[in-house]
């Protein structure tokens, strides 16, 4: 009778253990779903800030100023077309380019 005592307090006090560590790494793994959400919200909220943006820096990468770029923005302008979209890297190569040229 008290081997079968031992054997089942060992026993339940490994399933403790188990289920423990099971509900630890369920905690784990929630807090870094949660943290790849914000992670994922944030560059979104970012890439679309960019989007407004980028068209600004190019213009006045080519000499315009915030005043003209505006004039000649119209008012219901939607770049969130991405063939609508700005090549940077282009832009960039373009802009180095005019420069090199100037000097």
């Amino acid at each position: 009778m008290l081997q079968y005592e031992e054997k089942e307090r060992i026993n339940a006090d490994r399933l403790t253990h188990q289920v423990d560590r099971h509900i630890s790494t369920l905690k784990t793994l929630r807090s870094k779903l949660e943290t790849r959400h914000e992670l994922k919200t944030r560059t979104e909220e970012y890439r679309q800030w960019q989007k407004g943006f980028l068209p600004k820096k190019h213009a006045v990468m080519v000499g315009k100023t915030l005043e003209e770029f505006e004039a000649t923005m119209p008012k219901t302008a939607n770049l969130s077309n991405p063939d609508d979209e700005i090549d940077d890297e282009a832009m960039r190569k373009g802009t180095n380019l005019y420069r090199i040229v100037i000097f």
